[in-house]
């Protein structure tokens, strides 16, 4: 079993890695058996998502396993006015996947051995938007459909500069902590680990400790882009592999979590 989880890819804004993501997983998606979009994979409701985002739905429908759409914040976004999840896969995902997907509005739980995973964007864990976060967010997308992909350093340096401010990464763990804390599975004598995969923060990122295990698949609009795969390598042993990948030569750094199993 393998698993791949990507988010904050954001398709259509100018700064999306998608034609990386098609150049890259072309020849490599049939080896997972499944993929988990875990959150922000398209800019809402806008032309450009369905105009930008062609090759990377076709790929990602010519897909034979199983696709698991987890909401993001953005994903929803119907032009300033939020779409109602019936919406949202109506008059989204309906025309951007030309097979079935399952789509989760909050979270995505999964049982291996006694591990339990919970996928979940993480944008509702306490790391709401400051002010300056909104009017950040306002500046990255007008600025990018009205100066272009010529300044993606700008957008690069707003999209930091906001992540930074509102303190997303702490945020996301600190609420994926309590989440856990609030869990039944917390306690549960059949849980030896609680893994926990987030996104929203643009920061590939990992806590673990005896019970609970925190990782954030991180994001596809800067130079470096993030992802993680998750396999079952044998009945004993499940790898956590965090990836960066560069976007100029596509190489790939790898950092290895690995947990022991109880399969019974």
């Amino acid at each position: 079993m393998k698993i791949l989880v990507i988010s904050d890819i954001h398709v259509g804004l100018k700064t999306s890695k998608k034609d990386v993501f098609v150049k890259y997983f072309a020849n490599r998606l049939s080896s997972y058996d499944e993929i988990i979009l875990n959150g922000d994979i398209v800019q809402g409701n806008y032309p450009e998502v369905f105009s930008d985002g062609v090759d990377f739905f076709k790929l990602l429908s010519s897909y034979k396993g199983s696709i698991r759409y987890i909401l993001g914040n953005h994903d929803d976004d119907g032009g300033g006015k939020q779409l109602s999840f019936e919406d949202f896969k109506s008059k989204i995902l309906n025309k951007l996947f030309t097979r079935p997907i399952v789509v989760h509005q909050n979270v995505y739980e999964k049982q291996i051995g006694n591990n339990k995973f919970v996928f979940c964007h993480g944008h509702t864990f306490g790391s709401g938007d400051t002010t300056f976060s909104v009017m950040a967010a306002r500046v990255f997308s007008y600025t990018q459909k009205v100066l272009g992909s010529k300044f993606n350093f700008l957008f690069n340096a707003i999209d930091k500069a906001e992540r930074c401010i509102s303190n997303a990464k702490n945020k996301v763990l600190k609420g994926a902590e309590d989440y856990y804390n609030s869990s039944i599975y917390s306690s549960s004598s059949k849980t030896k680990h609680y893994i926990m995969v987030c996104g929203h923060s643009h920061e590939l990122d990992s806590y673990t400790s005896n019970t609970f295990n925190y990782f954030n698949d991180g994001q596809w609009l800067r130079d470096t882009v993030t992802f993680i795969e998750i396999e079952l390598v044998d009945d004993f042993n499940l790898v956590i592999k965090l990836n960066k990948l560069n976007i100029s030569n596509l190489n790939v750094k790898e950092q290895i979590f690995t947990y022991t199993l109880n399969m019974e």
